[in-house]
């Protein structure tokens, strides 16, 4: 009788042990995969600033010379930390005009692209697609209409990464990149009567 009881036990256990390992073994489910990929798809959650709220306040206009000076060397050298267009207009000017320099380059700068200039001077931009391949304008708001609000970018063929650049984004032989959302790389200096972003070598789409 006990040898029968010691052998239920043991199958018992056996069981339990199988179906414990197939747990383990379980296999993403399609509809997981999918999520996963769809997260690449979409646009970026707002960038969180340091820790410390001392070192960059919430007005910008108030930034001290100290402050100025750690929030550009926090901003703008990755990809996660780019500047909106607000910062690319504001702070990086602020900052070349305190150190006397002309241009800050290795900066990456995101935002919509909402239109393109004709001219050379960003108060002609036009909200819209065109048939124009040498420059875009980027805003914070998809919707924006304000050339205030804007910076202009140089598109060139100047090198290899700068036509790759350009050949992804112009609105002419893309028109269907308005309102799209891009992180770039280039160098912020004056362009089109205020400052814009030129030199670009490298560009990340997200799509709509």
């Amino acid at each position: 009788m006990r040898k029968k009881i010691g052998y239920g036990w043991l199958c018992l256990f056996v069981m339990m042990t199988t179906m414990i390992s197939c747990e383990k073994m379980e296999v993403p489910t399609e509809e997981k995969t999918s999520s996963s990929e769809a997260k690449k798809d979409t646009i970026p959650n707002p960038i969180t600033p340091p820790e410390d709220p001392d070192t960059i306040p919430e007005n910008l206009d108030f930034l001290s010379d100290g402050n100025l000076i750690e929030y550009v060397e926090y901003y703008g050298s990755t990809e996660e930390t780019a500047y909106s267009v607000h910062e690319a207009l504001f702070i990086v000017p602020k900052y070349l005009d305190l150190y006397g320099a002309i241009g800050y380059p290795d900066c990456y700068v995101s935002g919509f692209i909402v239109g393109f200039i004709p001219t050379n001077n960003i108060s002609r931009t036009i909200f819209s697609s065109g048939d124009v391949a040498t420059n875009i304008v980027l805003a914070d708001s998809i919707g924006e209409t304000d050339y205030h609000n804007c910076i202009p970018v140089q598109l060139t063929t100047s090198s290899k990464n700068r036509k790759a650049a350009r050949e992804a984004l112009n609105l002419s032989a893309h028109p269907e990149n308005i309102g799209t959302y891009v992180i770039l790389h280039g160098e912020i200096t004056k362009y089109m009567g205020t400052f814009g972003l030129k030199n670009v070598d490298h560009v990340t789409i997200y799509t709509k």
